[in-house]
């Protein structure tokens, strides 16, 4: 089959001789360029279906600049409002989201005379590009709010377009946006974490914005005891925060080389519940080294991470839990453990790094290897329950240098170093059949973000589809060949890989970032509604609006 490849103003000319030699399914299409207002900063586009897809621009709450655009990039039209008269003068930290077939500007409402806040809504409406008359004011806080700090955040990156943030506040929907939830923390009562128990606040609300419940709950443990790692809303209107809680009153306290000093928890929230369900998270004597909470299509709760042998080792495979909701119990989803074969990690190594491996295998009591620096990126529930489990080899390193001035003084430099390198995909069918598969990647930047480095997916088509920038050294890289580096800011490729539902694997070279003539950043585009990812590119004043299609 024939790459379709649309091109606009010319761009491209030698993705058009690419595409009449791959067979990739990817369209691509990129708008004119266009311009936005001035020092108004440039959101995320939004899939409107039909109605095509809108790009927001945004000066704080002072001014709000909406255009849109037609399913194939074509400019429809543009409206600039200026909301302030319908906001209160309390109003801070805007946020522009869609919920189902609605939209909503969410903004932060401090109330200084009392030491209280809030959250309140305006309503946006698609066919006037512009927002209803007047705010509305969802809830209000009991007292002080403290500024973020409501998450104990790992190094892994789980990423979720239904977790939202602004000002004090997270803001997480459920998987079919019947449901959303405005987490807060309450100032702590007591400076001492082993005395004081944290006060979250959790109001949940429908995609109408009206209220289902709403409380703010005391932590059933101390600060120094638990940390809160993620929270998720459910369709029917339940809350779930999973937790890190510790075996000692302190993290420092019952240390073991292989043995850790927490387990994992579910906390369960429901209206009209004033203490939670709690449900202790058990992995068959494993370590569970990250973990996350999702919600199905079906209303399914689910657990998903990677684990190890022991403390000290690195991750050996992932697992996946299912909640049961009568029994209140977790059991091991779709076969078990899935771990990842020596024989994958030790491939497209080179020739240190296999030496490296193999002196860790003889060294390991139980021969194993291993991944370092795994983090889960995305999982996918598909129809039939399979489950695609999604990683990154992420790491971060982080250098301060100190050094003297000439007048006796000193100051101090910190440089970074951030890699992001092999991706990692696993399979898990409902009757126990898996696969796991090594995408071979390295890419580098001397910034802590990275903008250019990671990768984005997504699932088409009953195929799965990852999309990053790649050096062009590995157009035809060897199986037993080691990848060379992607360094940020030096062109490079945009390169494709597709699974089937066996885990079959296609690479597909989409064309030179060059061609692009403007910042592309994959990890930054978001998932539209016709089996493609959009994004908003920006470079010298000028916005281009990009999509990446499986036809």
């Amino acid at each position: 089959m024939q790459i379709y490849l649309s091109i606009i103003t010319g761009l491209f000319l030698s993705l058009n001789v690419m595409a009449q030699k791959t067979d990739s399914p990817v369209k691509m299409l990129q708008s004119e360029d266009f311009e936005s207002p001035g020092r108004h900063e440039i959101l995320s586009p939004i899939p409107y279906g039909a109605k095509g897809i809108l790009q927001v621009n945004n000066k704080g709450v002072k001014s709000f600049n909406f255009q849109l655009f037609s399913k194939d990039l074509k400019f429809v039209k543009e409206n600039t409002v200026e909301p302030e008269d319908k906001l209160s003068e309390r109003a801070g930290y805007p946020r522009f989201v869609k919920i189902g077939d609605k939209s909503y500007l969410f903004v932060r409402d401090v109330y200084k005379d009392r030491d209280k806040e809030g959250v309140s809504c305006l309503e946006f409406n698609i066919d006037k590009l512009n927002f209803e008359a007047k705010d509305q004011k969802l809830f209000e806080s009991s007292d002080r709010v403290a500024y973020n700090g409501l998450y104990s955040f790992s190094d892994e990156s789980f990423i979720d377009d239904n977790n939202i943030s602004f000002g004090s506040y997270k803001m997480d929907i459920s998987k079919n946006e019947k449901s959303v939830l405005f987490t807060y923390r309450l100032r702590p009562e007591k400076r001492n974490d082993k005395l004081n128990n944290d006060v979250i606040g959790m109001q949940v609300f429908d995609a109408n914005m009206n209220k289902i419940w709403g409380d703010e709950m005391r932590m059933p443990y101390t600060e120094a005891k638990m940390d809160n790692l993620s929270f998720i809303v459910s369709d029917d209107a339940k809350v779930y925060i999973l937790s890190k809680v510790y075996e000692g009153e302190t993290p420092r306290e019952k240390r073991d080389k292989r043995i850790p000093n927490y387990h994992l928890e579910l906390l369960i929230y429901e209206k009209g519940k004033s203490t939670p369900d709690i449900i202790q998270i058990k992995l068959n004597n494993l370590v569970p080294k990250s973990a996350y909470l999702f919600e199905t299509e079906k209303g399914e709760i689910l657990l998903g991470g990677f684990y190890a042998k022991s403390l000290i080792k690195p991750t050996d495979g992932a697992f996946v839990l299912q909640l049961d909701k009568t029994a209140k119990t977790t059991s091991i989803l779709n076969g078990g453990l899935f771990e990842i074969p020596t024989s994958l990690i030790m491939a497209n190594t080179t020739g240190r790094e296999a030496r490296q491996l193999e002196r860790k295998e003889r060294k390991d009591d139980e021969g194993d290897i291993g991944v370092d620096n795994l983090v889960i990126r995305s999982i996918y529930v598909i129809d039939d329950g399979t489950i695609l489990l999604l990683a990154e080899q992420y790491r971060i390193i982080t250098r301060t240098t100190t050094y003297s001035t000439g007048n006796g003084g000193t100051s101090t430099r910190t440089t970074y170093d951030t890699y992001a390198d092999d991706i990692y995909v696993i399979s898990a069918t409902p009757d126990g059949k898996s696969w796991v598969r090594k995408i071979p990647k390295a890419q580098h930047s001397n910034d802590y973000s990275g903008p250019e480095l990671s990768f984005n997916s997504i699932f088409a088509k009953k195929n799965l589809y990852l999309f990053y920038t790649d050096n062009k050294k590995n157009l035809d890289l060897a199986a037993t060949e080691a990848p060379k580096t992607h360094q940020q800011g030096r062109g490079g490729y945009l390169s494709c890989v597709s699974f089937d539902m066996n885990g079959n694997m296609k690479k597909h070279l989409l064309g030179e970032i060059d061609e692009f003539e403007t910042n592309f950043f994959i990890r930054r585009f978001v998932e539209g509604d016709d089996d493609n990812l959009i994004y908003t590119a920006r470079k010298r004043r000028k916005n281009s609006l990009i999509s990446i299609g499986i036809q």
